[in-house]
Parts: C-alpha cells; structure tokens; sequence
C-alpha cells in the first residue's frame, strides 16, 4: 500500500529521518508544507486544500494517508473525500478535541534533554512562517468529531503514554464521545510524548509496518 505521511505545525521534514531508515520496505512518501503556502493559509482547512491539490495530482494516489498532530487534521479532513481513493488513515498525537493536560507534553523528561533543543529550534524556525490565524485555530475550541465519523474506513489513533501507562484517564483525558472511541482503534506507544517519531521510532516503526501492511 501506498502511503502519504504529513508532519504537524511548525515541524520540519528531519522529524521523520530516523522512522525512513527503518520503514524502508514501506512505499511512504514524507510531504513538506512550503512557507510559501503556510504564510498565506488561514486555517486548517485551506492546507488541506492545498495538500489535496498537491499530493493528489496528475493522477497520484495514497492507499494510506498517515498524520501527526495538525497533519492528522489535514488527513481526516482528505480521508472524508471519498474521489481521493484512501483507504486506511492514521493519525499520530493527533487532537478531535482539545486534550487534557496530560497529552500537552512535548517530550518525556529524557527525551527532552536529548533532543529538546533541536526540537526547540525547530518550532522558533518555522513559527515565522505560519499565518497567526493558522495559530489560533488550535488554541481555540476546535472539533473534528463530525469529519472523523463521516469517515467510512479504519482509522488508527496513535499516543504517546507518557511513560504512565497505568495513568487511569489516559483514555478519558483524550477527551473522545464514547461513537468516537468506536470509530477509532486507540495504540499507545511506550516511552514517547507528542513525538514518537523522535522517542521510539523503532515502536512507531513496527506499528505502521503492521497497520499498513495488513488487510
């Protein structure tokens, strides 16, 4: 199966370096958002729109779309355009809602010493590059509810447990309907936060492998 895999807001292409050295065997194609196009988009639904245009040209086609955070955004909004053919999606750390706390970490504690600055850096670098209204959308109420139910196909939900993997409301504090939670097969990944790619890309790895490839 072929697949698409879309990054997050203000992420940059290298986050998925370590998981394209393991995921070679995989048809994957990594898109970029130029700054061209996000200092002029003004919400979530004009990238998509751009991605769409994009990513589905001249003919080409993605049996699996794979989002992070705002990329799984942009990838339920593809996978309810039935003409766009896809067949499976999953998101990574991505919201229907506005989470609890306890999913706004960005990295476990060791992770952070690791890699936090670069990942830092990376999030000052492109902030310049995306439209203030762009911003705003997600520190505001938003609700995809209505676009994942819409969707006739499996869609995978990925999360980082926070090294609390006996946390009682980790499933609570995602803040689903209980339609959503039977709409979506919910995986948490060991050892990760909102960036597993970065954390535990050999988990993350397996994980896509095994959705991807099965029937």
């Amino acid at each position: 199966m072929k697949g698409l895999v879309l990054y997050g807001m203000h992420c940059q292409l290298w986050i998925w370096d370590e998981l394209k050295a393991l995921s070679g065997d995989l048809d994957l194609t990594f898109l970029e958002y130029p700054h061209e196009v996000t200092t002029v988009c003004h919400s979530v639904h004009e990238l998509s729109e751009w991605v769409a245009k994009s990513a589905f040209s001249n003919g080409q086609a993605y049996d699996v779309i794979i989002g992070h955070s705002m990329g799984g955004n942009i990838a339920l909004e593809l996978s309810g355009l039935k003409a766009l053919g896809i067949k499976k999606t999953i998101l990574i750390e991505t919201s229907i809602r506005p989470s609890a706390p306890f999913y706004h970490n960005l990295l476990t504690e060791q992770h952070q010493i690791a890699l936090g600055e670069r990942v830092k850096r990376m999030l000052e670098e492109e902030r310049v590059f995306t439209t203030q209204s762009l911003k705003e959308s997600f520190r505001n109420a938003f609700d995809y509810s209505n676009t994942l139910m819409a969707i006739d196909h499996q869609v995978i939900a990925i999360y980082g447990d926070r090294n609390q993997p006996d946390y009682p409301d980790l499933i609570r504090d995602l803040n689903l309907s209980e339609s959503e939670m039977k709409q979506l097969e919910l995986i948490f990944i060991e050892d990760a936060c909102h960036m597993p790619m970065l954390e535990n890309p050999k988990r993350l790895s397996k994980l896509l492998r095994h959705y991807i490839k099965a029937d």
